[in-house]
């Protein structure tokens, strides 16, 4: 029999090695936002905005933009006539989704290049507005509805964090951790919660500063649900993909 922990390079590493159970684990080290992140990934804070992602020929568009090209280039890769890619790359433009690189010359004409502002886009719950779910509405702190409004604040609050440090020149401090767990029972659950809830509040309790000058307050939100069921195979195999995907993995024979 065989086991795999995952690992992963300094600064963090954890390591979990139970006989019957394979454990992965993920530490993300604090990492600063820079104003240039949303050239990897950009909110959408506008109702119209978000409405444009949503149409299929539109975020066609968007994909074959993540390289700069013009409104020929992109109705060849996508076999759309020039003339209906370029009303659609007018409207991405007057919304924020495309922006203007360069004038090139094509033969004798002058062609626009351009690309998308993004290469991910992810919608504010916020745009919303009334119907936007809020963990205080959700009275069940045990339920999936309620984890689902926690992710929604923590979107909603970081599409505004982004902007206000973007439009200051600041950098955004802020960690995420993410770990899978393989729990062999329920009891098993609830002590995991129970001894991870006592952790927590006993760091809290340390690192919680009231009065400090300069201090700066953090929102610190945890939560968990059951993994969607992962792709069948040997131990190997899923050590093989995950090194494909830039995951250390080490495997060594069950004594």
């Amino acid at each position: 029999m065989t086991r795999a922990a995952g690992f992963f390079p300094p600064p963090l590493l954890m390591r979990v090695s139970t006989k019957y159970l394979v454990k992965t684990i993920i530490v993300a080290k604090p990492r600063p936002t820079t104003p240039a992140m949303p050239r990897t990934l950009s909110i959408i804070r506008d109702a119209d905005a978000a409405n444009a992602v949503l149409s299929s020929i539109r975020r066609s568009v968007l994909r074959a933009l993540r390289e700069p090209g013009s409104a020929t280039t992109v109705g060849d890769r996508l076999r759309l006539p020039r003339q209906k890619v370029n009303y659609h790359l007018r409207a991405l433009e007057r919304l924020g989704l495309v922006e203007h690189v360069e004038d090139r010359r094509r033969g004798n004409c002058m062609e626009r290049v351009v690309r998308a502002t993004a290469a991910y886009y992810l919608i504010d719950p916020s745009i919303l507005g009334d119907l936007e779910v809020s963990p205080g509405s959700v009275a069940d702190r045990f339920s999936s509805e309620h984890l689902a409004a926690v992710s929604s604040r923590t979107v909603a609050e970081l599409a505004e964090l982004r902007e206000r440090a973007s439009a200051a020149g600041k950098l955004l401090p802020t960690f995420s951790l993410e770990t899978a767990v393989r729990f062999a029972s329920a009891a098993d659950q609830s002590a995991f919660v129970e001894e991870l809830s006592n952790a927590v509040a006993e760091l809290v309790a340390r690192y919680h500063d009231q009065e400090a000058v300069g201090g700066r307050w953090f929102r610190l939100a945890m939560g968990a649900h059951p993994a969607l069921p992962a792709e069948p195979g040997p131990a190997a195999t899923r050590a093989a993909a995950l090194e494909d995907a830039g995951i250390n993995v080490h495997i060594e024979d069950e004594e």
